[in-house]
């Protein structure tokens, strides 16, 4: 990327996983009486795996924080996820579960530190889609990062 170019274009070949809501899970110690609180997302490892592949890409793509004021440059975002056809699910859309802002939520939680300072400086999605995988396009995801004139 020259310095001209703000813009990066990668793929990530992995499964999508959802980032969901989180959820408490209380843990009996063995002492009686002791309980330790866990905060964890509903899709544990498989988000982790998920999140780590996306950084991964984004890396060997080149994308990388901005050096003039990190935590303060706008982004606009394109994103186009390829899930697996269910057997027998016959719809010309994948329709099922595995909402598209959720996704989209665990995209962005994974680019937090590596294109931006934090999430909330993408001010603009251009386009966000899920379609089904295919033989041209395999399961995972195309993602576009732009970054724009402050």
């Amino acid at each position: 990327m020259t310095e001209e170019s703000r813009s990066w274009c990668f793929r990530v070949y992995a499964r999508p996983v959802s980032q969901g809501s989180m959820r408490e899970r209380l843990v009996t110690r063995r002492k009686p009486g002791q309980r330790t609180r866990f905060i964890v997302h509903d899709m544990g490892a498989r988000l982790h795996v998920w999140r780590e592949a996306v950084a991964a890409s984004a890396r060997l793509a080149g994308v990388r924080l901005p050096r003039t004021d990190p935590a303060t440059t706008p982004f606009s975002v394109s994103i186009t996820f390829y899930v697996e056809r269910r057997d027998g699910f016959v719809c010309a859309w994948p329709t099922y579960k595995h909402d598209l802002d959720k996704l989209t939520r665990a995209v962005l939680d994974a680019l937090t530190g590596i294109a931006w300072a934090d999430d909330g400086q993408v001010v603009r999605f251009r386009n966000v889609a899920k379609e089904w995988a295919s033989a041209a396009c395999p399961v995972g995801a195309m993602i576009q990062v732009e970054q724009l004139p402050g």
